[in-house]
């Protein structure tokens, strides 16, 4: 995953082959990977689980 502005949106997209984009959270204090302007976007492969499905993976490995 890059984090970007507003300004390198397209850069970053031509970084990940297959991106997923999300908006950063405004209280969010993530740099662009770019110029270290504050992030607006999250560019990543695959989407992360949700917390539940984490914790399942978590305690299955437990066992």
């Amino acid at each position: 995953m890059i984090v970007v502005c507003r300004n390198h949106v397209t850069d970053g997209l031509k970084e990940v082959s297959a991106p997923h984009i999300e908006k950063v959270p405004p209280e969010n204090n993530n740099c662009c990977a770019f110029c270290m302007d504050k992030a607006t976007y999250r560019l990543f492969y695959f989407s992360p689980p949700p917390i539940g499905e984490k914790s399942l993976v978590g305690s299955h490995n437990k066992s």
